[in-house]
């Protein structure tokens, strides 16, 4: 499938809420990059009622279950990685990077420990 083992994962920062509506119509993967890898989703919500575990799984639908993504709310997070990709980001390792929360290898939630942004970049670079 063109899946080099050595190539630098690509990075998808998604911030627009029409955007996350996009990926969560299904839209194909090539919005982020037709040769995206392992791509990072980023994605913040102010929606009290969304469900961030759902939203997490239809962005990694949008990206062929090829990713990880963070979704927030305030400072709330959940942290989903694609099954394909677990054994390379374990979300109970990258939790490190975000604030404490519990889960499994594949999903994990909690409280940011540290602003987003700074987060986003720990992250980016642990997955790139």
């Amino acid at each position: 499938h063109g899946q080099g083992a050595g190539e630098v994962p690509a990075v998808a920062a998604v911030a627009a809420p029409e955007a996350v509506l996009d990926l969560v119509r299904g839209a194909p993967a090539d919005a982020i990059g037709p040769d995206v890898q392992a791509a990072l989703g980023v994605v913040g919500v102010d929606d009290q009622a969304a469900d961030l575990k759902a939203l997490a799984d239809a962005i990694l639908e949008g990206i062929q279950q090829r990713g990880v993504v963070l979704v927030t709310r305030g400072p709330q997070y959940v942290l989903k990685v694609a099954p394909g990709l677990v054994d390379r980001f374990d979300a109970t390792k990258l939790r490190e990077l975000l604030g404490p929360g519990g889960g499994r290898p594949q999903l994990v939630q909690g409280k940011l420990a540290r602003p987003r942004d700074e987060a986003v970049d720990e992250l980016r670079s642990r997955i790139g």
